[in-house]
């Protein structure tokens, strides 16, 4: 029976099964964020760690399936961890050591062992792990001749344990029952990684030992807390990152030649105004996914303004710009903002198909299929006179193309006012832009013209709240919900009604509540 929570259907409160979750690796976000609050600011140390792996369907760098460890990063491991270790003991070995060792070195040495590897493995320390540990600090000791170097051969060897860098659950097994409720400890690391992307800290760590993370208030009052720390902004704001792929705007280039007002800086401040405009709707705003698709504002600083043509109103710091002050350019939330749609574009022309494939995947989840062997991938050339939508008319009428384009260019062309560089032009090849569109095989089907019509059809469509929902699930599980799987489903109906009725801020809160959340799978074959 899982805690009452408004959100949640009635048949969803007595579920009777979740999918297993492999085991998690800490992402590069997680172990930069764990490593600072255990041992101080990194961030001097330049740790470089393998990119990891995103999919289209899966936009999120947490893919537990796909966390493999191979020699290079295992390598990296040790790299970080010797940098870190050797600076510690240098620069800040207070900040670990919780004795003198003037009283007694090794009693000192067994202290310090139990307490930080107590933290970075995110519960307390076995007699095994201890025992292993003091023999580590021993032979650092002797090796480098003084107390420092054994506390620096630990934390060398505890930041590469598996029981760091792997999110072990080890809530005992209830006799007869194929979910186990988490004990104070998994769940403390399960809330800390979720709100923080980081270590449980001493408040968590101090409520699992008193056995103060078992009932719905225990997790309501600790998830309450840690969204008031700025860390849960940081969280927030990561996951838009990925599942809209900000990131990967600060990085776009475009043909000099074709866009000559195009620039790093350009590329940056596109970047920050989706950043800018995500952190008000959530924030300060009702933090919907309706406001993401229709919202009449957006975020300038003097550089966007200029390579957008808006002059009035616009200062060095970004500052929220209402449609009024946008002349001709308009704003529908998200999908006028020139780095998303610079982002789906080509180099030196506009892709409908690209534009059309996010909305599809990105926004309502939908999984396409390739293109057919005998397809031609390479784009069509626009000639003289001739506007990017008449060069891919053949899309939609060639057999070969048309079953898949179909799904994609017609909704793609509806931005077709707004160039491969995310500026608004209201005619291409000296003829007037066609922005028309349609959207078939959809909860939300017919005509739209431009982004703002499109907006306000997302705003409305049940296929675009389940798609959030479902981003945020896969961000928080690592994983994908099990489609026959009840606990997996009832979670993601759980989340969708909560960002309906309360927008994201209330999705994260009922997270905590679903049971993917509260309990673990016993794994085909035990333990």
């Amino acid at each position: 029976m899982l805690p009452p929570d408004p959100n949640r259907p009635k048949e969803c409160v007595d579920v009777s099964d979740v999918d297993a979750t492999p085991l998690r690796r800490l992402t590069n976000a997680d172990y930069i964020n764990s490593v600072t609050d255990l041992l101080g600011d990194v961030s001097a140390l330049n740790l470089d760690f393998a990119a990891e792996l995103t999919t289209e369907n899966y936009p999120f760098r947490n893919k537990a399936a796909e966390q493999q460890t191979p020699p290079v990063l295992t390598f990296q491991y040790l790299t970080a961890a010797e940098k870190i270790a050797a600076d510690v003991v240098k620069n800040r070995l207070s900040r670990v050591l919780t004795c003198d060792p003037a009283t007694g070195e090794p009693a000192c040495a067994k202290s310090f062992i139990a307490s930080f590897a107590g933290k970075a493995y995110r519960r307390p320390i076995d007699a095994d792990q201890a025992s292993v540990l003091m023999s580590v600090w021993q032979v650092g000791r002797d090796t480098g001749g003084n107390f420092n170097s054994g506390v620096e051969a630990v934390i060398t060897a505890v930041l590469q344990m598996p029981e760091f860098l792997y999110r072990f659950e080890l809530s005992p097994a209830v006799a007869g029952k194929k979910l186990i409720p988490l004990d104070g400890y998994d769940m403390a690391t399960r809330l800390s990684y979720l709100l923080w992307n980081s270590t449980p800290d001493d408040v968590l760590l101090a409520a699992a030992q008193a056995n103060k993370l078992q009932t719905p208030a225990d997790i309501t009052a600790q998830v309450m807390r840690m969204l008031s720390n700025p860390r849960a902004k940081e969280v927030v704001a990561r996951f838009h990152d990925q599942w809209l792929n900000i990131g990967g705007i600060k990085t776009l280039e475009k043909d000099p030649a074709v866009y000559k007002t195009f620039n790093a800086g350009v590329a940056t401040a596109m970047a920050q105004e989706v950043q800018s405009f995500v952190d008000d709707v959530m924030w300060k705003g009702d933090g919907k996914i309706s406001t993401l698709f229709t919202a009449p504002y957006t975020f300038l600083n003097d550089t966007l303004g200029k390579f957008y043509g808006v002059t009035g109103g616009v200062t060095t710091t970004f500052a929220r710009v209402d449609q009024a002050g946008l002349g001709m350019r308009p704003a529908a939330g998200i999908l006028t903002m020139g780095g998303l749609l610079a982002s789906e574009a080509d180099r030196n022309n506009t892709s409908p198909t690209k534009r059309g494939i996010f909305v599809r995947k990105a926004l309502l989840c939908e999984d396409l299929p390739p293109p057919p062997p005998n397809a031609n991938i390479v784009p069509p050339v626009t000639k003289p006179n001739q506007t990017r939508r008449q060069a891919m008319a053949n899309h939609v009428t060639d057999p070969v193309c048309n079953a898949c384009h179909v799904m994609m260019d017609p909704i793609g062309f509806g931005f077709e006012n707004f160039d491969a560089a995310g500026f608004w032009r209201a005619t291409e090849g000296g003829q007037t832009i066609d922005a028309s569109g349609n959207i078939k095989d959809s909860d939300i089907p017919g005509a739209f013209n431009g982004p703002v019509e499109l907006g306000a059809k997302l705003a409305q469509s049940d296929e675009a709240l389940a798609c959030a929902s479902t981003q945020w699930f896969r961000f928080a599980f690592g994983r994908d919900a099990a489609e026959k799987v009840d606990g997996d489903q009832c979670a993601v109906k759980t989340l969708q009604n909560a960002l309906k009725s309360g927008g994201a801020l209330s999705l994260v809160r009922a997270i905590p509540q679903t049971a993917p959340f509260l309990y673990r799978k016993i794994p085909e074959g035990g333990l």
